[in-house]
C-alpha cells in the first residue's frame, strides 16, 4: 500500500494537484475476494471492479452470471481484439 500511496502522490503531484475520485480494479487480480475493500479503506477511495462488458449488449439470457463473472478477467483483451479497428473501418468504440 505505501508504494501505490507514493506512486498516487507523484501522480496527483505531476497533474498539479488533481484529485482522484476514484479507482477501478480489473483482470483476474480484480476478482480476488477482499481486495477492493482492502484497497478501498487504505487509500480511503471507492474501488470498483471495471466490467468490461459495459456498455457492450449481448442477450443475458445466454451467459448465467455465476458463468460470466469467472469469465470476465480475460474479456479485456478480447473485447479489445474484437473492436480495433481495421483498416478503411469506420467503427468506433465509446
Amino acid at each position: 500500500i505505501k508504494q501505490l500511496q507514493q506512486t498516487l502522490k507523484a501522480f496527483q503531484e505531476s497533474c498539479g494537484g488533481a484529485e482522484i475520485e476514484k479507482f477501478f480494479i480489473s483482470g483476474g487480480g480484480g476478482l480476488l475476494n477482499g481486495l477492493a475493500s482492502y484497497l478501498q479503506i487504505n487509500l480511503d477511495k471507492p474501488v470498483l471492479f471495471l466490467n468490461p462488458l459495459n456498455g457492450i449488449n449481448f442477450k443475458k439470457s445466454d451467459f448465467p452470471p455465476e458463468k460470466l463473472r469467472s469469465q470476465l478477467a480475460g474479456a479485456p483483451v478480447a473485447i479489445g481484439l474484437g473492436l480495433r479497428r481495421w483498416p478503411g473501418s469506420q467503427f468506433k468504440y465509446s
